[in-house]
């Protein structure tokens, strides 16, 4: 088991390995979510209704995405947060 900081080195390589979305069950509010990768089609992301969330998710825990390509573009280095659980990927 390996986590790593979270940095758009690690985004991009993700990406090269086919993984599109990063997520994570930690608080919305912690200054150091655990995030997992994750491939998944973008427009089954979309579809993800609040409904699902709800169900499978719990109070103040509550599953949220982080789209890897996304935070590439528009997220400088310094904001980018948390920990990336890699396994073995690296």
């Amino acid at each position: 088991m390996e986590f790593v900081a979270l940095t758009h080195s690690i985004l991009k390589m993700l990406k090269s390995k086919g993984y599109t979305v990063l997520h994570s069950i930690s608080p919305i509010t912690s200054e150091d979510p655990t995030w997992y990768p994750k491939k998944m089609a973008i427009e089954r992301l979309m579809q993800i209704d609040n409904e699902y969330l709800a169900n499978h998710s719990q109070p103040l825990n509550e599953i949220h995405f982080l789209i890897i390509q996304d935070a590439l573009d528009n997220i400088p280095e310094e904001y980018l947060i948390g920990m990336v659980f890699i396994g073995d990927l690296k």
